[in-house]
């Protein structure tokens, strides 16, 4: 699954990509509408009429190698339709997931959420950061250090709520 707990390495590198993640979604599920319009339109150029017009004395035959094509290109289509909405599922938990992380970097407060998107989201160096906010880099990486503990304290408290929401019975 996608969408679980992290823990600082991987929140790190998860942050990292962040920028390009959003786009690179956009582009994935513009793709899948993209080929999903297609298969609307595959269906349309398949679609006769009810009434199939015979045009030799062996109409009968003709009937049967149309109606098999037909078949044969109805299975195609709904084994990529299949696909189709496998990968919307995934381009959504993405989407869920990236959106779940900005939240929680939302609630942190301000100097924080700050601090997180310029050195980590953004790839402030620290020097740089240290000279705009008049700061020493040995408090930029305590700072880091508590915002970034926070950070995964917020987004991995979803989970440890899951956890211990499963055990119980309320039926009993």
């Amino acid at each position: 699954m996608i969408f679980g707990p992290m823990d600082e390495t991987e929140m790190k590198q998860y942050l990292q990509e962040m920028n390009t993640l959003e786009e690179k979604i956009d582009k994935r599920k513009k793709q899948a509408y993209q080929a999903v319009e297609s298969l609307e339109e595959s269906i349309e150029r398949n679609s006769f009429p009810s009434t199939v017009r015979e045009y030799s004395p062996s109409g009968i035959r003709m009937k049967d190698k149309v109606f098999d094509i037909l078949q044969k290109s109805y299975r195609d289509i709904d084994r990529q339709l299949e696909d189709l909405s496998q990968e919307l599922l995934q381009i959504t938990e993405e989407e869920e997931k990236m959106y779940f992380v900005k939240r929680c970097i939302r609630g942190l407060p301000l100097t924080q959420a700050d601090l997180i998107k310029e050195l980590v989201i953004d790839g402030c160096s620290w020097e740089l950061f240290a000279k705009r906010n008049y700061i020493s880099k040995a408090t930029i990486s305590r700072r880091r250090k508590t915002a970034m503990r926070n950070l995964l304290f917020l987004y991995n408290f979803r989970f440890s709520q899951k956890k211990e929401g499963e055990g119980t019975n309320c039926g009993n």
